[in-house]
């Protein structure tokens, strides 16, 4: 039984939790969505727990919007475990390290999907298969940064047209929970 589900059978009364679901056509669309988004949710000082199967990059930010992930990550302490460990994972989790985030590259944590937590509040990524499995093989495909084909990665981020969910929950049990299973992931309680 995962720690979720006993945290949850530990809750007897029912509460309700308050759920939105987010269309995106383009991964940067999520991007810029989750920077605004996060910069706008409370942190309850809690510490900010991501994971990712595969390290997110910079591709395609504006200014602005890098100002912004900078006040984000300044406001709130963020941990991020990066399930993969390939050379382009290393690279982009070491440029997230950067900006002050704490990352843990190469982890047996397999959510299924990505997210990232702020405060009581879950954001969580679904992306349509076909466009998984692209993500998946420029990661697997691309060994070095040196030989990274970056046009075609832009346009396939920034341009190409596909369907990414994003559902914001707000659970404070779930969002604990998953924060507690993170953070452990560095010894952090």
């Amino acid at each position: 039984m995962s720690k979720l589900s006993e945290d949850l059978k530990t809750k007897n009364e029912p509460k309700e939790t308050e759920a939105k679901l987010y269309h995106f056509d383009t991964f940067i669309d999520v991007g810029k969505f989750l920077i605004k988004a996060l910069n706008s949710t409370p942190n309850e000082n809690k510490k900010g727990v991501c994971f990712t199967k595969h390290a997110w990059s910079f591709f395609g930010l504006t200014d602005n919007d890098y100002k912004q992930l900078n006040k984000l990550l300044t406001e709130t302490k963020f941990y991020e475990v990066i399930h993969n460990s390939t050379p382009l994972d290393k690279v982009f989790g070491k440029a997230i390290e950067d900006l002050g985030k704490t990352v843990k590259i190469g982890s047996t944590l397999d959510f299924g999907e990505d997210f990232l937590i702020k405060g009581n509040t879950m954001f969580q990524v679904h992306y349509a298969p076909e466009f998984a499995k692209e993500f998946e093989d420029i990661f697997k495909t691309h060994k070095e940064l040196e030989n990274l084909p970056i046009s075609k990665i832009m346009e396939k981020f920034m341009i190409t047209k596909t369907h990414i969910t994003v559902v914001v929950i707000k659970d404070e049990i779930v969002t604990d929970s998953l924060r507690k299973e993170i953070l452990s992931e560095f010894n952090v309680i």
